[in-house]
């Protein structure tokens, strides 16, 4: 029941922060992603679109979709990938 209650509790969160920034909850927890996939020196050059798919477990074309519309709101900035 600890796991649920937890799992509810931040859900809310993301849901909360969601309505106060007009986010959905879609690119609330893909920009949520972005943060801890970026946070160490290793990999602050970012992360691809499809890695972002593959752990949100969604089509590459939704995740597309989510990040445009979160570089168009100036929160993620999208650069061709490196390799």
């Amino acid at each position: 029941h600890e796991v649920r209650a937890v799992i509810s509790r931040l859900r809310r969160r993301i849901l909360a922060a969601s309505e106060a920034e007009d986010l959905t909850l879609g690119q609330s927890t893909a920009l949520a992603r972005v943060a801890r996939e970026t946070e160490t020196p290793a990999t602050a050059a970012g992360v691809t679109t499809s890695v972002l798919a593959a752990a949100e477990g969604v089509r590459h074309q939704s995740m597309t979709t989510t990040v445009a519309a979160l570089a168009a709101r100036g929160l993620v900035v999208r650069a061709p990938d490196p390799e």
